[in-house]
């Protein structure tokens, strides 16, 4: 945003260009760099620090870092101090020779002065060699030669070759003790279960999926997985789980496919205690396309609605479309479940497979209803999926609206107790409100885009009389007038179909046109601020057009309306150049 010369410091000649050069930028740059490596040289915390920001150096401070750590005072740091410095310097190597067509990557040359300063650092223990190959982000691993796959699977064999070589040079107990500082122990089990002599299930199953540490944890898990692969059914069954608790078969069993087969063992071995398996399992609905069904119906029985949420909303990005009775039950269940979602995309699949069902044309009505008015806050936050059913009832149904509307706004009349509302009652009135606030539904739309206006009429009717006897009427009115806004053209060209028309002219419809200009103005949304006024002087021009066009139709008190809106948007205009001064200044 730039900033002011200062004022106090008369040191500063006016006469000085306020643009810095290049070169005195750079200078600049290279003094400050100088004091920050001259810093870093005797504090290795700060030389840490520096490597991982060796590339933004000037060349010849870089040449002094890349010296220091190729001294002997770094050289003959203990391994565990060189481990970090050589680790930065490979990964940075590593990411230039991935990006070696971008502007910024370093040159061959820089890169292979910084790849033997680093070789001097090297660690000399396989599991400090090893480890940066297990980090979190594979990507940051990958040498930049051939495709995605291609390069992933370089990794995994050099992933395997590390695993193998502290397995057979070292021990299998070195193996988990190399998973435990490692970011991605899951790989390490499962290559590990690839690759070990059966003796080594014993070390790891059953006591470490219960261990208190998360990477062996995860270690364990991904021993099992591995062990599945090459070996399939056959080593699951041949294991011996005579001592096991329940607790470690649910465990054991919750890492294998989540398919029929497992489910089988699942009822064998854990028979009256099913629990153990139901209520940890993720659930992976791609290992089970074609049994789904029963492993939703298991999750739901054991409690795990989203989970079974997660299953169906997954099979929809296949075309396929979840059973209608299914969703709604684990849809329902959800609200009062206390399940944490594993896969961290719950308010996601909840509203996808909202859409789902409203798009299925076996899911009924009063389903869906229930479903949209218990998710609405959700439904309107995501913005992606409208509560269509809630809002074709208030459309189609005047006593579902009028309902709506008591839940919301006091009556006229004042014949209503002021008691104090419970937490359920104003949760509902809150939904209601908004509701109301957001329909874009007008009665008399039908299902085919086409407009009913003896629908509407008919609608209107039932209306005035419940909410004329409850108190409610103004208030009604209003919200029908907001609604009246979305209504569609008319055959014959004017801007508003003529059966809205007709009610909007009403003599006795000032609070149905309040509405509507409300709706329309509103419709306008946030906007920026035009100094010459020319949007204000727009809208007033259309707002005209269309007064005009419903004068001659016939409609004079809508007009009258149209008019109103015109004149508002005109004294806007008026008070903005005023205001503004037309000097070009611009606010929100």
């Amino acid at each position: 945003m730039g900033s002011y010369k200062p004022k106090w410091r008369t040191s500063i000649s006016e006469e000085q260009p306020a643009k810095v050069t290049p070169r005195e930028y750079w200078q600049q740059v290279e003094v400050y760099a100088s004091l920050a490596v001259d810093m870093a040289k005797d504090n290795n915390t700060r030389l840490l620090e520096m490597t991982s920001h060796l590339e933004s150096l000037p060349p010849p401070l870089m040449a002094r870092i890349l010296e220091h750590l190729s001294s002997p005072s770094i050289v003959g740091l203990s391994e565990d101090e060189r481990v970090p410095l050589w680790a930065n310097l490979t990964q940075l190597v590593s990411k230039h020779r991935r990006h070696a067509a971008a502007r910024w990557a370093l040159n061959p040359e820089v890169l292979s002065t910084i790849e033997q300063t680093a070789s001097r650092l090297a660690p000399s223990s396989r599991p400090n060699l090893h480890r940066r190959l297990f980090e979190e982000r594979a990507y940051d691993l990958f040498d930049g030669e051939g495709n995605w796959e291609e390069q992933q699977r370089r990794l995994e064999e050099l992933r395997e070759a590390a695993v193998r070589d502290i397995l057979q040079n070292e021990s299998a107990d070195a193996v988990v003790r190399f998973a435990e500082s490692v970011e991605s122990s899951p790989e390490v089990g499962h290559i590990l279960g690839l690759v070990a002599e059966p003796s080594v299930d014993s070390l790891v199953l059953p006591c470490l999926l219960e261990s208190e540490n998360r990477r062996l944890v995860n270690f364990a898990c991904g021993y099992v997985r591995g062990r599945y692969a090459g070996h399939g059914w056959s080593w699951v069954d041949q294991i011996d789980k005579r001592n096991w608790s329940e607790t470690q078969l649910g465990l054991f069993l919750g890492h294998l496919p989540f398919a029929a087969d497992t489910w089988k063992r699942v009822q064998d071995l854990l028979e009256g205690a099913e629990y153990e398996y139901w209520r940890r399992v993720q659930g992976n609905p791609y290992q089970s396309p074609d049994d789904l069904d029963t492993g939703v119906d298991q999750l739901l029985k054991y409690g795990r609605p989203l989970a079974a949420i997660d299953c169906m909303w997954s099979v929809t990005h296949s075309g396929k479309v979840p059973d209608a009775a299914r969703a709604v039950r684990a849809l329902l269940a959800a609200l009062t479940s206390t399940e944490e979602s594993h896969s961290g995309m719950a308010h996601h699949a909840i509203v996808d497979l909202i859409k789902t069902l409203q798009d299925n044309p076996n899911t009924s009505a009063d389903d869906l209803t229930k479903i949209e008015w218990a998710y609405l806050p959700l439904l309107q936050a995501d913005g992606r999926v409208s509560p269509r059913t809630l809002e074709r009832r208030l459309a189609s149904d005047p006593e579902f609206f009028c309902e709506a509307i008591r839940m919301v706004y006091r009556s006229k009349t004042g014949t209503e107790a002021k008691t104090a509302h419970s937490d359920v009652e104003r949760a509902m009135a809150e939904k209601a409100y908004s509701l109301l606030h957001e329909w874009r539904t007008p009665p008399g739309l039908q299902p085919d885009g086409s407009f009913s206006g003896e629908k509407l009429l008919e609608w209107l009717g039932t209306v005035k009389e419940s909410s004329r006897q409850s108190g409610h009427l103004e208030v009604a009115l209003t919200h029908l007038g907001s609604v009246l806004y979305h209504c569609p053209l008319d055959s014959d060209g004017l801007w508003l179909h003529r059966s809205a028309a007709d009610v909007l002219n009403a003599k006795d419809a000032e609070d149905i046109r309040s509405g509507f200009a409300t709706a329309i103005f509103n419709s306008r949304g946030v906007h920026s601020v035009d100094p010459t006024a020319k949007p204000e002087l727009a809208l007033s021009a259309q707002y005209r057009r269309k007064a005009d066009q419903a004068e001659d139709a016939g409609y004079h008190r809508l007009a009258t309306t149209m008019r109103g809106l015109a004149e508002s948007y005109e004294r806007d205009a008026r008070r903005i150049v005023e205001e503004h001064g037309g000097d070009g200044r611009s606010d929100s």
